[in-house]
């Protein structure tokens, strides 16, 4: 009888395609934080996004499309979730810029970074398309991947918190990596309570687009 057995790779071919969406997706989005002084952060953002959109199709297109089906309930969920964490940053934000007062000047020179043209209000629609592009990354592919590898939802939250908070760790801009960090954990946590991308991409939609444009921290 032979001793022999086949040899079976690592990581499936569907994994490795989610690995390298998601590994081109974080290294595209940091470049575009990093650049923002030499090149207009929209414009690199939304590269960014585009051509992760198109990676996360390539990846993962049939289950993407799926997750994205929407229901009434997820849509009901994301819209209420979203206004929550509207009024729960605007009520947190005065107290957490008391205590630490360089946060409250971190954050306004955020919003002098995105003040550039076209500025956040004209550039709304661009604003989705980068929600999009996070949310089929990070909550699609990643936590497909994540789901097939690890059994206990606790380390998939973690796990897809902290690499979503990677691009913003590695551009150096705290702000970033603390909404990146309590935000992406709860987009994270929808996107497990759903069992669908559609809450926690409506959710993500509604919390940037009011705190970015529409009812700034400022």
């Amino acid at each position: 009888m032979s001793e022999h057995k086949e040899i079976r790779p690592a990581l499936s071919r569907r994994s490795q395609r989610r690995w390298t969406a998601v590994l081109v997706a974080t290294a595209g989005f940091t470049l575009a934080l990093v650049a923002k002084d030499v090149v207009n952060v929209w414009l690199l953002t939304g590269l960014a996004a585009a051509v992760s959109i198109g990676l996360a199709a390539w990846s993962d297109g049939r289950r993407l499309a799926a997750l994205l089906r929407p229901r009434k309930r997820d849509l009901a969920a994301g819209a209420g979730a979203g206004v929550a964490l509207v009024v729960a940053t605007h009520v947190l934000y005065p107290l957490a810029a008391e205590l630490v007062p360089a946060f409250g000047r971190l954050v306004e020179f955020l919003y002098a970074d995105i003040s550039v043209p076209p500025g956040p209000r004209a550039a709304l629609p661009l604003t989705a398309v980068v929600v999009l592009a996070e949310e089929v990354i990070w909550r699609g592919v990643l936590m497909e991947e994540l789901r097939h590898r690890y059994r206990h939802r606790r380390v998939r939250v973690i796990m897809a918190t902290l690499l979503y908070a990677v691009p913003h760790m590695l551009a150096g801009i705290p702000v970033l990596v603390v909404a990146a960090v309590t935000m992406g954990a709860a987009w994270t946590l929808l996107r497990l309570a759903t069992g669908r991308l559609v809450a926690p991409l409506v959710c993500h939609m509604v919390w940037s687009m009011t705190i970015f444009a529409v009812w700034p921290l400022e």
